[in-house]
């Protein structure tokens, strides 16, 4: 009677798909809590909603938002759509954070600006490590093997 091991690398494939989708919908939750919160501030102060931008960038989360939530839906029954969801997912933080900036301008450009030095500029570095990280290595990865290549002994 010998044992094997059927399922190898599935588990950590549904790991992956559950981490990345609760980190999704946390994410998607607090922008937009953030964003009706400094809207109904801004009704409740009567500061004038900048409407083309709401419009424009509101729009485009939502579309994302939405986007991602079917990608989500999809990959329940698709695991190579967690990677493009989770992508989308990204898209439309990046755009919701961009109007909660916005409205957060509207308000007052200091409270922005601390906003911006305390909490957008420390998250924006590890943004760009996991937007650009993994094409990095790859492109380290190929320069080193290239080096391998032209070191070989002719």
């Amino acid at each position: 009677m010998t044992n094997i091991n059927v399922a190898a690398t599935k588990p950590s494939t549904t790991k992956d798909k559950q981490y990345n989708l609760r980190y999704d919908a946390a994410i998607s939750s607090l922008i937009i809590i953030l964003n009706a919160e400094a809207i109904m501030y801004m009704t409740t102060h009567k500061i004038p909603l900048p409407e083309v931008f709401l419009t424009c960038f509101g729009s485009v989360f939502c579309f994302f938002s939405l986007f991602s939530c079917t990608l989500w839906i999809l990959a329940i029954t698709t695991v190579s759509l967690c990677k493009e969801a989770h992508n989308m997912g990204r898209f439309s933080h990046s755009f919701g954070l961009l109007v909660f900036l916005y409205l957060i301008y509207c308000i007052s450009p200091f409270l922005h600006l601390l906003f911006c030095l305390h909490f957008v500029l420390p998250c924006l570095l590890w943004l760009v490590a996991g937007w650009f990280g993994p094409c990095l290595f790859q492109g380290m990865k190929a320069t080193r093997d290239w080096w391998k290549f032209v070191n070989q002994p002719q």
